[in-house]
């Protein structure tokens, strides 16, 4: 039965709240929600999810538009990415007002 809290999971399993908190919210340990959209947890099912093989493990997807060693910027919002068109399209000067100035200005 699924009526162990997230501070009692923690405390068995030698992990931080914040841990299993994640976990719970990227699917790798099974949980249920109460009416007041607190998680609950079984001890022997959240142990067996945890001893299961990497690779049945759900994962944050990898970026596709960049990330670190490709020397492409990671669009983190439709705003900042928008934002970023604009400036390189039509050289916007920087939130300062003044036009940008390159090292050789």
């Amino acid at each position: 039965m699924r009526d162990q809290t997230t501070k009692q999971i923690a405390d068995a399993l030698g992990l931080k709240p914040s841990t299993v908190q994640r976990y719970a919210r990227e699917g790798r340990i099974p949980h249920d929600l109460t009416p007041g959209k607190h998680r609950r947890f079984d001890l022997a099912e959240v142990r067996d999810a945890l001893s299961a093989p990497v690779s049945n493990l759900s994962s944050a997807p990898l970026p596709v538009n960049g990330g670190l060693g490709t020397g492409k910027p990671v669009v983190f919002s439709p705003a900042a990415a928008a934002e970023r068109e604009m400036r390189a399209l039509v050289a916007l000067p920087d939130n300062d007002g003044a036009p940008e100035r390159t090292a050789l200005q």
